[in-house]
């Protein structure tokens, strides 16, 4: 008897959980410099405004300075891939970096899997006899919150994602699920530019 071994894709690599660790650490100073702005939009008194302003500059230069480090990363280990992705209108650096950190199975499963996996894919509220409406939910949020950033910018500079966005609209859709739609149809844009990809590095 034959035995067909079946190819899975690789695990994931070193350099991605390093980068996930500077992308952790970026969102942790980006959040700490937000309630700081928040603080000094306040009654924050003129002994400690001078103070918030100063932390406020600090945090900017470290947030800078992991971002560089971000950038060494990808151009140092998957320069490839994040031209792939950025070559889609809507994807920037930031986005690029979380898919190539969080999401490693892009381009290497199957679309529904992908969209699943982000937390896109319509997952049904049954019980018995009752059928409720289809929500997403679960997946990867990090994930999720920069495709929702990059489906805002698709709609603006993405000519195909522009226009299946309108049809949605025009059909009655509210702006909120035809978003959704959006992000699930860039990811699997994505995961099917990724794929080809793959193919061609000849990794399956």
């Amino acid at each position: 008897m034959r035995i067909v071994k079946a190819k899975l894709y690789d695990p994931k690599e070193a350099y991605r959980f390093d980068l996930e660790e500077l992308m952790n650490r970026r969102d942790n100073l980006v959040c700490i410099q937000k309630e700081e702005k928040q603080r000094l939009e306040k009654d924050a008194c003129n002994l400690i405004s001078d103070s918030i302003r100063d932390h406020i500059k600090y945090l900017d230069e470290k947030i800078k300075a992991i971002e560089s480090e971000i950038s060494r990363l990808v151009e140092e280990n998957g320069k490839d891939i994040d031209e792939v992705l950025q070559s889609e209108k809507g994807i920037g650096d930031l986005t690029s970096a979380i898919l190539i950190s969080l999401l490693p199975e892009l381009g290497r499963i199957d679309n529904r899997k992908i969209a699943k996996l982000v937390g896109i894919a319509p997952m049904a509220k049954d019980s018995g006899s009752k059928f409720g409406e289809r929500s997403i939910r679960g997946g990867r949020m990090r994930v999720r919150m920069a495709l929702y950033i990059a489906s805002i910018n698709a709609i603006r500079s993405n000519t195909k994602v522009k226009d299946f966005y309108k049809r949605l609209r025009d059909q009655g859709k509210p702006p909120k699920v035809a978003i959704v739609a959006v992000m699930r149809k860039l990811i699997v844009i994505l995961n099917s530019e990724m794929r080809l990809f793959y193919k061609e590095k000849d990794y399956f």
